[in-house]
């Protein structure tokens, strides 16, 4: 999976990214094993069951968001809130497709959403004005060294 990145936040660890396939993400069971090391805010996600519909009545839309790019002429794809108790709702032109984590800008037709980062954690030390940067060890886990005050000056090499 290919994901542009738009902008990245040090200070809060968090990177906006624009999905260029319109409707790859909501055909992920599982997305967050696609994004690692980042994962999706918890605040921006939802989960949501995928049901694919027959019938073309809009009665749905009061508990759901029609997801145009799995939709066809002969029938439509809507995500329910998983939250919500689908199960008492009369929807016998549905069958249930998946359930899915999605980020919800997904399902409001944008494809830019944020992810965040644990590791390496440069929060503290962007905060207070240094520069995180990969330290040189022997691991294969990315360790880092917090350069505070460091100089601005260019060093360009003849």
């Amino acid at each position: 999976m290919k994901l542009l990145v738009k902008k990245i936040n040090y200070k809060s660890q968090v990177i906006q990214v624009h999905d260029t396939d319109d409707c790859r993400l909501t055909q992920l069971s599982n997305i967050s094993s696609f994004l690692r090391p980042f994962h999706l805010l918890e605040e921006s996600q939802g989960n949501f069951s995928l049901l694919n519909c027959t019938s073309t009545e809009t009665a749905y839309s009061d508990h759901s968001k029609l997801v145009p790019c799995l939709s066809v002429s002969t029938y439509q794809v809507y995500a329910f809130d998983s939250l919500d108790y689908i199960h008492l709702l009369d929807l016998p032109s549905c069958r249930k497709i998946s359930n899915v984590s999605l980020p919800y800008e997904i399902l409001e037709g944008e494809n830019t959403f944020p992810l965040n980062w644990d590791n390496p954690m440069c929060k503290t030390c962007e905060a207070e004005g240094g520069k995180c940067r990969l330290k040189k060890n022997d691991s294969m886990e990315p360790k880092t060294l917090c350069v505070k005050g460091a100089s601005k000056k260019l060093m360009v090499a003849a």
